[in-house]
């Protein structure tokens, strides 16, 4: 049952990533849905102390607390929010710029 669980999670981050950045990603490019929320969140990037910070990185943090937290007391949501921030985490170092935090004017 928790493998099913952690699959969902999975199929739910594989739709919001073609829903979100489409079929094909190039480097350094905007989403389809734009999100802005200054000075936070500009054309949905994270910025913060001058630096974006990446999805994959966001959902690495969540995945690690998740994981800790599911070790302590198991409940089946955990397992979906690590289903769906795995496949995060391994789209986001999919990309060329995975590792460069500048952020593009």
């Amino acid at each position: 049952m928790k493998h099913k669980l952690y699959l969902f999670g999975a199929l739910l981050s594989s739709i919001w990533i073609l829903y979100f950045f489409g079929p094909f990603h190039k480097t350094k490019s905007k989403p389809k849905v734009k999100v802005n929320i200054k000075p936070f969140i500009k054309d949905s990037h994270l910025i913060l102390f001058n630096k974006h910070i990446h999805h994959w990185l966001i959902f690495f943090v969540i995945f690690i607390i998740v994981t800790i937290l599911d070790n302590y007391k198991p409940m089946n949501i955990y397992k979906i929010i690590q289903g769906y921030s795995f496949v995060m985490v391994v789209h986001g170092l999919s990309y060329k710029d995975r590792f460069d935090f500048s952020v593009k004017e």
